[in-house]
């Protein structure tokens, strides 16, 4: 059995600064990260791979070399149990790490709402942390005419002006009021909403999505007073949960 001094779950930007911080204050423990994936995205960098960086290489955090520089073990798996009567985490891959110290840093993931009719339709997605995922929805995207993005916070505002510059009709609905209502003031919310619609984006405000339609793909979306919008996509930007 593998054991460390820390042991952390998680290998994004909250895992990555805890692990390059605890090791630079006590620079004689040792330090393990365990990560799902090999590659780690930047989170707040994810909506611009679909426009001004165009792909996700260019959106990589240097995790591996960092760790390797700094003297930090990284592995790759996934932690599916915490033992914390004998202080250790069972591992995907059967592995087993015992540790004295152990942080939990394993993020968020996007809302589906259960009671959205349609959500599983092909051609609806969410913005997750995974790169193999968003590649595959980049290319989707890419040939696409309209899309629909559900959800006016920062996430939904930069992908909808992102798909906006590749040309795509894109309409974000937000259910609030305005758009990013819970960050910014009205002044400043209806500044953003002026440039975003300069731009070419089309804003709904005040109407949530009603359901997603179509057979087995996205045809059309219905909002909650009963308007149709032809869609050939819908990208959920309706928050997230912890994991």
């Amino acid at each position: 059995m593998k054991t460390t001094d820390v042991l952390i779950v998680g290998g994004s930007a909250a895992g990555m600064v805890t692990a390059l911080t605890g090791k630079s204050h006590f620079p004689d423990k040792e330090f393990t990260l365990v990560k799902k994936q090999k590659e780690v995205m930047v989170p707040c960098g994810i909506p611009y791979i679909f426009g001004t960086m165009e792909n996700s290489e260019k959106n990589l955090m240097p995790v591996d070399a960092s760790m390797e520089k700094n003297g930090i073990k990284s592995i790759v798996d996934e932690a599916i149990k915490i033992h914390s009567d004998k202080h250790q985490v069972e591992f995907a891959s059967g592995e087993f790490i015992r540790y004295k110290k152990l942080v939990v840093a394993t993020g968020s993931t996007p809302v589906k709402p259960s009671w959205l009719k349609g959500a599983d339709l092909e051609n609806v997605f969410t913005i997750p942390k995974e790169k193999g995922y968003l590649d595959n929805m980049n290319t989707t995207l890419k040939s696409m005419k309209n899309v629909a993005v559900i959800g006016a916070g920062f996430i939904g505002v930069e992908l909808s002006d992102e798909l906006n510059k590749r040309g795509i009709n894109v309409t974000l609905i937000e259910k609030l009021p305005q758009i990013l209502n819970l960050a910014f003031d009205e002044e400043l919310s209806s500044r953003i909403h002026e440039m975003l619609e300069k731009r070419g984006v089309n804003i709904v405000t005040g109407k949530g999505i009603q359901r997603v339609i179509g057979d087995q793909k996205v045809e059309s979306i219905e909002l909650e007073d009963g308007t149709i919008m032809e869609m050939d996509a819908v990208v959920l930007s309706m928050g997230y949960i912890l994991y």
